[in-house]
């Protein structure tokens, strides 16, 4: 039967909270370390002090081994499964990781909120981040609202817009076309 008292919902339901709140406890931790770290090193690595980027080349040696191996012994062999858990996985992984940095560096470096532009920009994907996470909508109802409403409402309308200005493109396209007007891929000379 239902109530509105979660505590007496059932008897489990201490230990689940519980387990909630430490695996909470945990990701905020992290999320916190990662992100100093993360800021750390994109103020430490920054450009002006490391003009030159530094490419890492990948392990052609390692490839055509892992490659061998899938199509020799195929995919559902034991060894080829021991490399798949212990190398591609943790390399996926890693790089995965990596790019995510750099994409995280880049949008530091690129969306400042200088501008009002900037700083609406900033704050909607925040909201909408937000909005899309479980946890935070437990807790503030009100996101999944804003969230709904910009989805909606505003990307709705940007969306009529860029619609809008392909149609009238593709139209005017078209005509030019038909009136010889956009005659240069086929041969025709440019005026």
């Amino acid at each position: 039967m239902y109530t509105a008292d979660p505590q007496n919902a059932s008897n489990f339901v201490a230990g689940v909270d519980l387990a909630f709140m430490v695996i909470l406890g945990i990701s905020i931790f992290f999320l916190i370390a990662l992100t100093v770290v993360m800021l750390v090193f994109i103020y430490r690595y920054k450009k002006t002090k490391h003009p030159k980027a530094i490419q890492n080349e990948g392990s052609t040696r390692l490839e055509i081994i892992w490659t061998a191996v899938g199509i020799f012994m195929g995919r559902s062999s034991d060894t080829y499964q021991w490399m798949y858990t212990n190398f591609n996985l943790p390399l996926s992984s890693t790089a995965y990781a990596a790019t995510l940095f750099y994409l995280a560096s880049a949008t530091y470096r690129v969306i400042r909120a200088r501008s009002t532009e900037t700083t609406i920009l900033v704050v909607v994907s925040i909201v909408v981040i937000m909005g899309n996470m479980p946890m935070f909508v437990t807790y503030i109802p009100a996101l999944m609202t804003v969230k709904n409403w910009l989805a909606e409402v505003v990307v709705t309308a940007a969306y009529r817009a860029i619609t809008i200005g392909v149609g009238l493109g593709g139209i005017l396209m078209g005509v030019r076309t038909l009136l010889a007007m956009e005659t240069g891929f086929l041969g025709g000379t440019e005026d």
